[in-house]
């Protein structure tokens, strides 16, 4: 009885969640200062135990929230994130992000030798972690930046590369 109550929890919070993120047009509500310094703490452990403490989506908000804590473009992260913690349900909300040209800081990890300059997007970032779930051997944050992975694709372009991709799931 528990696990059923437990999982129409999860349930209609993934609803919710999704619900939230497609009435805002793509964009998401920013992380308020007690919510960032939560999972910029999470992302600056030397391991990802942690890290089932936030979702995707939290992190997300973290990359796209503005404030005086988040005076870079970069956020370096000292592991990858484990592939387990993306599940199809996340990949569902990643998905109406992929649109979404708001700007965001980069996860980056910190082995990678240098980071793209400029910001990254909201987009794009889910794109990363929609490629966490979906190809077998990628790492998450990459050593390398996806635009520069792309080349000459188009944020536009690879957004239906992703929507074609789902509508096969």
């Amino acid at each position: 009885m528990k696990k059923l109550i437990l999982i129409l929890i999860l349930l209609f919070s993934n609803i919710i969640v999704s619900q939230q993120i497609m009435e805002s047009n793509y964009s998401i509500v920013f992380l308020n200062e007690q919510e960032w310094l939560k999972v910029d703490k999470i992302l600056s452990e030397e391991s990802p135990e942690n890290i089932n403490l936030i979702s995707p989506i939290d992190l997300l908000r973290y990359l796209a929230t503005e404030n005086h804590l988040s005076n870079s473009n970069i956020k370096s992260s000292k592991y990858f994130i484990p592939k387990s913690w993306i599940k199809k349900s996340d990949v569902n909300q990643l998905m109406l992000l992929i649109n979404s040209e708001k700007k965001s800081r980069q996860l980056t990890n910190s082995m990678a030798c240098c980071a793209e300059s400029g910001y990254s997007t909201v987009g794009f970032e889910a794109m990363h972690l929609i490629n966490l779930y979906k190809i077998e051997n990628y790492n998450y944050p990459t050593l390398s930046f996806l635009m520069s992975e792309v080349g000459i694709k188009s944020q536009i372009e690879m957004i239906k590369d992703y929507e074609n991709w789902w509508s096969e799931q």
